[in-house]
């Protein structure tokens, strides 16, 4: 895992989300949000998350959360469910042009033409999909990772 170089920054940022400043990202920046990110090094051939990259990211989201980005669009279904199976992480899929709006880690909303995807894991070899659509509003204490 890469580590972020000033730590004060990061720490700075993470109390900055913690006080309501809104974030935004698009691409990497979409997948920075979270903990670990997926850095797009590893095998995407196989169902293998153990063959995934991640490196560390701004960590605005709970330990337990991953997001990836592109997601429909490039069909990235195997690297996230990859690291979900692998993990046990929630996955946020979100797609190219879209969007969810997370306040206080409890409520979320989705904008954009397409979706933004949950992936949970059920057990070793099952997860579960949720599918979130333009203006859908989310509670994510649904979700433990919350």
């Amino acid at each position: 895992m890469h580590e972020i170089k000033s730590l004060n920054l990061k720490q700075e940022l993470k109390k900055m989300y913690e006080d309501g400043v809104a974030f935004a990202g698009t691409s990497a920046g979409t997948a920075i949000m979270s903990e670990r990110m997926i850095n797009g090094e590893g095998d995407t051939t196989i169902l293998n998350g153990k063959q995934i990259g991640l490196s560390e990211g701004l960590g605005l989201l709970p330990e337990s959360v991953i997001v990836d980005q592109h997601f429909i669009v490039r069909s990235r279904y195997n690297r996230l469910a990859g690291v979900v199976l692998n993990s046990g992480l929630l996955g946020i899929a979100v797609d190219e042009n879209n969007a969810i709006m997370i306040k206080n880690n409890s409520h979320g909303t989705v904008f954009g033409p397409t979706q933004v995807l949950f992936l949970s894991q059920e057990n070793a070899k099952k997860i579960s999909i949720d599918i979130y659509e333009k203006n859908e509003m989310i509670d994510l204490k649904k979700y433990s990772a919350f």
